[in-house]
């Protein structure tokens, strides 16, 4: 059977190009330099023929060659591989978590002080749209505003702890604690995708001096449309290993 090219599409770093032989081919947008520096609106304004896609107004064109010679994910041609395949694709699509140490001393916490959030930060769904030419663009985000408390974070935050060994207790900002030897802080944005997603989440390990110990950060995935719907319950497990260096 002689590769077709079903459709093409784009979002904010490739262009992708599935054929009726159940293959999906790509190319990064920051492999061409005119590409690379061109806008999301210009990259949408492009055609395709049998041979490759043209970007006119950028003086770019593309072969399918190109495509074909770059590995690419394969599927077969029926209902049930195509949901697999789905399946496998977003279980792959995990976020990022930096964690980075401003101390080099190890230290064994025996009791921490979690500051429960006022509020989370909350970006509304914005849907992405299709161009007359059957491409669907990923619409860059609006800003994250202001909303009531998301979630259970302080609650995961604290049966984590809890796990290796630190007693934990939950208080607001400004409430008066006892000793304690490690106070912890977070801040969550969320976003909507068929439920409340964590877009991000950074958690910061204070001495009771006031002293930065360490602080871990979760990014959802770099395609915000392809994740594997993150919460608390997955990710602050292994940002507190981390962060405790266990």
């Amino acid at each position: 059977m002689k590769r077709k090219i079903v459709k093409v599409w784009i979002d904010n770093d490739a262009m992708y190009i599935p054929t009726n032989k159940g293959e999906i081919f790509n190319e990064w947008f920051a492999d061409y330099p005119r590409l690379r520096s061109a806008s999301l609106s210009q990259l949408a304004d492009f055609e395709y023929d049998n041979i490759g896609i043209c970007w006119k107004k950028l003086d770019e064109d593309l072969s399918y060659r190109g495509f074909f010679s770059k590995p690419m994910k394969r599927i077969k041609n029926s209902y049930f591989s195509y949901l697999c395949f789905f399946i496998v694709l977003l279980s792959s699509c995990a976020g990022t978590i930096n964690t980075v140490k401003h101390t080099g001393t190890q230290v064994d916490y025996k009791k921490a002080v979690i500051i429960s959030a006022e509020n989370s930060q909350y970006i509304k769904f914005k849907p992405g749209i299709f161009i007359p030419t059957g491409t669907y663009i990923v619409l860059p985000d609006d800003a994250a505003k202001k909303h009531e408390v998301i979630g259970n974070t302080d609650e995961v935050i604290k049966l984590e702890l809890e796990k290796y060994g630190i007693q934990a207790k939950i208080v607001k900002k400004g409430e008066t604690v006892d000793e304690f030897d490690l106070l912890v802080e977070y801040y969550d944005t969320w976003r909507w995708d068929f439920k409340k997603i964590l877009d991000k989440l950074e958690i910061v390990f204070i001495s009771p001096n006031g002293e930065i110990i360490a602080k871990s950060t979760y990014n959802i995935y770099k395609n915000k449309e392809l994740h594997n719907f993150p919460i608390p319950e997955k990710e602050v497990p292994k940002m507190i290993k981390e962060l405790l260096n266990k």
